[in-house]
């Protein structure tokens, strides 16, 4: 019995239907959707005596300059301000607020309806709580006075 011979550009539309099949979305490209919204002083993680006044420097990046409107920012999903006018700053007096986490959200829409949210996530401690009760102190080289405390890490 003679094997048939089978064309060479059927192989070649089968090899390309059979990679379509198994790469599903092969060829699309999804548009970056980053924010353009940036807060210029804190980082996500950054942690702040609870009781002391946060400063929240907020900015655009430049290619988006002209076409956002605003910025709504929220503490922990509660609007606390709108800025129209950038760089800008928000100040986050903490003293009514919890120690522990918290968010920070920035949400704008820029001219062609894209919207856009970036969220830092902060933490608040207390050092009058009673793991820093008796809590060393050090001194900087201009006489500022600071608490220390203690971290007890466990590996495993």
């Amino acid at each position: 019995m003679e094997a048939k011979k089978v064309p060479s550009l059927t192989l070649c539309a089968i090899g390309l239907l059979t990679l379509f099949i198994l790469q599903p979305g092969c060829g699309k490209v999804e548009p970056a959707n980053e924010s353009p919204i940036i807060i210029t002083n804190l980082s996500d993680g950054d942690a702040f005596e609870r009781g002391i006044v946060v400063s929240i420097h907020v900015d655009i990046e430049e290619n988006h300059a002209g076409i956002i409107a605003e910025i709504r920012i929220f503490i922990d999903n509660q609007e606390v301000s709108v800025a129209q006018d950038f760089p800008c700053c928000f100040d986050w007096n903490s003293e009514d607020e919890e120690a522990g986490d918290h968010m920070i959200r920035l949400t704008t829409t820029d001219s062609d309806n894209n919207r856009y949210s970036d969220e830092y996530h902060v933490r608040l401690y207390d050092m009058n709580t009673q793991a820093c009760q008796g809590a060393e102190t050090v001194t900087d080289w201009d006489g500022n006075e600071y608490k220390t405390i203690k971290l007890e890490i466990n590996a495993g």
